[in-house]
């Protein structure tokens, strides 16, 4: 973003429980350094193994609309039978 004040940020991605308000996993994502790929597929997959969630089914994964898109829709549901809902901006590719 060009109009951004400062050019280096630090993004926290929680993975919680919207029944009880639990953090299930978390990962701080500070840029090329490590060792993800930073793609919304790459985290949220991340996340869902490292809260040891990879063999439950049939969960509903609530996204905003920066990591919100048809492939990681795509790959949520043939992997982990989840569905995901978030806003996709007509613009979006």
């Amino acid at each position: 973003m060009p109009a951004k004040p400062i050019k280096h940020d630090i993004k926290v991605l929680a993975l919680c429980c919207t029944l009880s308000a639990v953090i299930l996993s978390f990962k701080v994502y500070i840029g090329k350094e490590d060792d993800s790929d930073g793609t919304a597929v790459g985290v949220y997959n991340d996340l869902v193994v490292d809260a040891g969630l990879a063999k439950q089914q049939e969960r509903v994964l609530y996204t905003d609309n920066y990591y919100t898109s048809v492939k990681l829709a795509k790959h949520m549901f043939e992997k982990y039978q989840w569905t995901i809902i978030g806003t996709i901006l007509p613009t979006d590719k």
